[in-house]
């Protein structure tokens, strides 16, 4: 299981504290396709499916059980299902096509991402370089017919940390250079499940509370006693920091951040944070990587600086230092200032440097 380590940045002043491979095959909510019915999708397994690769689609059917209101019934006997299978490449057929309707699973593609991936385009979900907007954000250059724009209802901004968007390469590429290893993700975004829920039709309007969800938060349609928190936050109004708390200050300090060997099952969330007198601003800035796997995106590990004015969406990932990006400062006004490091918990680490800067004031950098 991944670890996604989370780190809130608290600014303090000096008295008080102030608060998928190359093999996905194609397919935001395709218009065209059927939903299931009851918003409720059945399923089976092959025999000859191996048991690991049910144990992905064990914790991606739970994943998506705990963030929507859609349910995974395991039924050979229904009438629609999805057959799971092994494959070549992983694929799956679009929305609720009729019948046992084929979902292909292959080694040199199988992640729990690609799971959640394929089981969305089972439900009706396109590749977000299907969107109808897609060419606001991305160059194409490609026949290929995974990259054909369809009748999208694009009922969520445009994210590059989709798991729905595949990567960069020579036939796309972001029109954001930030973005560059941000694009092929396999980490499953914050709005991937907004966007089901939305197409599904998945909410609490009818629950007698009405919850007043933080930090980007919203009700969740599974069960809308509490919220669903974005990276860094938990309670049950998202108002809580969830994770490691760095106290900043005017002055740059450094951290260097490295795993524990955890024993056993390893939990998703380890947060850390900065957090500012209201009106500051919040630098940060990575200045070392060790230990991360670096190639053309950023899917098996990384570190997101959660700089975006909005908490949901993905900031640019960084897993290499090879361009002249990944170790710029980053600045937001967002309280606190979350950091996600994700992947592998045994090897890969990192070291930043972090300050605040009080409202309607300038600090000079005295470092070259």
């Amino acid at each position: 299981m991944r670890l996604i380590l989370t780190l809130v940045l608290l600014a303090v002043t000096a008295t008080c504290v102030s608060g998928e491979d190359g093999s996905r095959v194609k397919r935001q909510g395709l218009l065209d396709y059927l939903k299931w019915t009851d918003n409720t999708m059945n399923y089976f397994y092959q025999d000859d499916l191996p048991l690991e690769m049910q144990a992905m689609f064990r914790d991606a059917f739970g994943y998506l059980s705990n963030h929507t209101c859609l349910k995974f019934n395991y039924s050979k006997e229904a009438e629609n299902a999805v057959e799971i299978g092994p494959g070549d490449s992983c694929w799956a057929r679009l929305g609720m096509d009729g019948g046992h309707q084929p979902l292909s699973f292959a080694y040199k593609c199988a992640a729990f991402g690609v799971a959640v991936h394929e089981i969305m385009h089972a439900l009706g979900i396109a590749h977000s370089q299907a969107r109808t907007d897609r060419d606001d954000y991305l160059f194409v250059n490609s026949e290929d017919h995974n990259d054909g724009i369809q009748n999208t209802a694009n009922l969520v901004p445009f994210d590059y940390g989709s798991v729905m968007l595949y990567w960069r390469d020579q036939t796309r590429w972001p029109k954001d250079p930030e973005y560059n290893y941000t694009m092929g993700s396999l980490r499953v975004a914050f709005y991937d499940m907004i966007l089901l829920n939305s197409f599904y039709e998945c909410n609490c309007d009818n629950h007698p509370e009405k919850l007043d969800c933080k930090n980007g938060g919203y009700q969740n349609p599974a069960n809308c006693n509490e919220c669903l928190c974005t990276d860094g936050f938990t309670g049950q109004l998202c108002d809580q920091p969830d994770g490691t708390v760095f106290n900043a200050s005017t002055e740059w300090k450094a951290e260097i951040i490295q795993s524990i060997n955890l024993k056993g099952i390893h939990i998703n969330t380890m947060p850390q944070y900065s957090k500012a007198p209201e009106g500051s601003t919040i630098e940060v800035r990575i200045t070392k990587l060790y230990g991360f796997h670096c190639h053309d995106f950023c899917d098996n590990n990384g570190v997101e600086l959660k700089y975006k004015t909005d908490r949901r969406i993905v900031s640019p990932l960084v897993c290499c230092d090879n361009d002249n990006l990944w170790n710029k400062t980053r600045s937001s006004t967002n309280i606190p200032f979350v950091i996600v490091k994700y992947g592998d918990p045994k090897t890969p680490i990192f070291e930043f440097e972090y300050r605040y800067i009080p409202g309607n004031s300038t600090l000079v950098d005295n470092q070259v």
